[in-house]
């Protein structure tokens, strides 16, 4: 059999298995395992990891190769030395005397070809496949087993933290799902959907806390990045405490974040949602036999689409002199407007794309007044807490102040110009617009 790992790849690995932080040594021993020949399912088992992150994590090695670990780690590996062996225990535990040699012990693999040939999912799709005629419970399962694939898909990104974009990938898809929800679970058994949905909001709270600090952290370099372009070089050295402070909390909830991937909770939640969505029919409730109501989409999506449309207009009689609580709740209602829209578009008229781009312009814009909010108040506890510091004159803070002083302003100019960003949406061409859109069904 070809030999799946190098020499040196093999060192580097045991090393990162006996020696490497813990976030990494699973990965490591997943890839060991693979390499001796043993089969995925059976890897699975023993590093408990689903057979879907085992697929995502190997076809990531076989397209980075160590690459798939931090750079520091794989230095230093290389730093270390001779590395020592790792020890991973066969499955069942083995009850022989332990060999002479120290070895990795594995499973003796049986014939990798018995091992059928199991895809975790279907292979990613460009969309859910969503048809007029499904049931709404069929629809919602492709809807969630869709973005439930990109989540997947994101997860190896995610967990190597060198492009930020991968987060916010796996993040949206998990936001999409919980979206989803509430759009499909009326024709779902509500206690077979429980745990599917406490596992995603788990989930999309862990990636969430790393992911907001990510956003004001990259604002804050596009601030910095400005200031220096207009001549003034010392924010470089002036912002240094606030994202030095930031980039502490990015750790701590990354390693948070890494821990939640790793628990066995999530192992489970994956293992059993994506079962769950690949059997057909799983969890659908029957049609209500005392009186007739739409179970097709057809017959539901124009209701759905149109109730979450008024409830976002509905925000027009108070929005002229609204709390940024009101403008927060608008983007939520925005967010929901859109991603139902979002789940029906294969089956809505070409106009459907026009409506979606003018609902993002306006969560976008509703989206940038809530970072503003949120930064400014991020910047008024960092400023507080630096006041009940010990030689707090040592810590320069100036240029926090001014970053402060240009978030509030950013935060009025939205909200100045929100009235015509406002107009343009509830405009009646929107309306007729979506009119057309849904009279395809």
């Amino acid at each position: 059999m070809e030999e799946r790992l190098t020499a040196e790849e093999q060192a580097i690995l045991n090393w990162i298995a006996s020696d490497g932080r813990a976030t990494y040594v699973r990965r490591a021993r997943l890839l060991l395992l693979w390499g001796q020949g043993i089969a995925a399912t059976a890897i699975a088992r023993q590093v408990n990891l689903s057979r879907a992150q085992v697929y995502n994590w190997l076809k990531a090695f076989k397209e980075e190769r160590l690459d798939i670990f931090p750079a520091e780690l794989l230095a230093a590996a290389a730093e270390a030395g001779p590395p020592p062996v790792a020890q991973i225990p066969a499955e069942p535990p083995p009850t022989e005397e332990a060999p002479s040699e120290p070895t990795v012990e594995v499973t003796p693999p049986e014939p990798e070809q018995a091992e059928p040939e199991v895809k975790p999912l279907p292979q990613q799709r460009k969309s859910p496949g969503v048809l007029p005629d499904d049931p709404m419970s069929e629809a919602g399962r492709k809807v969630l087993l869709f973005h439930f694939q990109r989540m997947l898909y994101h997860e190896p990104g995610t967990r190597r933290g060198e492009d930020i974009e991968e987060l916010h990938d796996m993040r949206v898809a998990s936001r999409r799902m919980r979206s989803a929800f509430r759009v499909f679970s009326p024709y779902f058994d509500a206690a077979v959907l429980r745990p599917f949905l406490k596992g995603l909001r788990r989930t999309g709270r862990a990636l969430g806390r790393v992911r907001d600090i990510d956003v004001f952290l990259e604002k804050a370099q596009c601030y910095r990045a400005t200031q220096v372009g207009e001549g003034s070089p010392h924010l470089y050295e002036d912002l240094d405490p606030l994202f030095a402070e930031w980039q502490r909390q990015r750790e701590a909830a990354r390693e948070q974040m890494l821990a939640c991937l790793d628990g066995k909770r999530y192992q489970r939640f994956v293992q059993e949602f994506g079962q769950f969505l690949n059997t057909e029919g799983a969890g659908a409730l029957p049609p209500p036999a005392d009186r007739p109501s739409p179970q097709q989409v057809y017959q539901a999506a124009p209701i759905l689409i149109y109730e979450r449309f008024n409830v976002v207009r509905g925000y027009d009689s108070v929005i002229g002199d609204a709390p940024l609580e009101t403008f927060h709740a608008l983007r939520t209602d925005c967010k929901r407007l859109r991603y139902t829209m979002e789940f029906f578009r294969e089956v809505l008229g070409p106009e459907a794309k026009e409506v979606i781009r003018e609902v993002v312009t306006l969560q976008d814009h509703l989206g940038n007044l809530n970072d503003a909010d949120v930064a400014s108040r991020l910047l008024i506890g960092f400023l507080d807490q630096w006041s009940k510091r010990k030689r707090r004159e040592r810590i320069n803070i100036s240029g926090v102040a001014r970053y402060l002083v240009a978030k509030q302003n950013e935060l009025h100019v939205l909200l100045d110009s929100f009235p015509e960003v406002w107009r343009h949406f509830n405009r009646p061409q929107m309306r007729r617009l979506l009119a057309l859109a849904v009279s395809a069904l």
